[in-house]
């Protein structure tokens, strides 16, 4: 595959979340997937990968995404992006806020063939704390 064919599989998770179709990542993500930044208390592998789609519909069912900027350079894709939602469900064994967010994050993925193989994912995840109330800094306001 292409750099811009692997670019468009991202957007196909993308648009597999935003529709809640868990079966896109079967046919997306290779079965020996390996997931370097996994969501806290979710397996590093293709089913966490399912369980934290799973969380976040639950903990954020308004979840947004928006695809900033992609880049890609052989089997690699870099893919900034922005999250947006309501904190209306359990999150990391905290009860809703109904606060918003909107948070950042880059993803990198690897690719074989037509199946990623493996994702790092970096959120400002501090910010997404901040505001749903769940940590605070001393003299620091979201």
């Amino acid at each position: 595959m292409t750099p811009e064919e692997h670019k468009a599989a991202i957007r196909r998770v993308f648009e597999g979340h935003r529709k809640r179709n868990l079966d896109a990542i079967d046919e997306l993500f290779a079965e020996d997937f390996v997931n370097h930044s996994p969501m806290i208390g979710c397996a590093p592998d293709r089913e966490g990968l399912k369980d934290s789609f799973l969380r976040s519909f639950e903990a954020f069912p308004d979840i947004q995404y928006t695809l900033n900027d992609q880049i890609a350079e052989g089997d690699k894709v870099v893919t900034h992006f922005t999250m947006t939602g309501t904190h209306n469900g359990p999150f990391l064994g905290n009860q809703p806020t109904g606060n918003t967010f909107e948070v950042s994050s880059i993803t990198i993925t690897r690719h074989e063939g037509n199946k990623l193989v493996e994702r790092w994912n970096l959120t400002d995840a501090l910010s997404l704390l901040q505001q749903l109330d769940l940590v605070s800094i001393k003299g620091i306001t979201p």
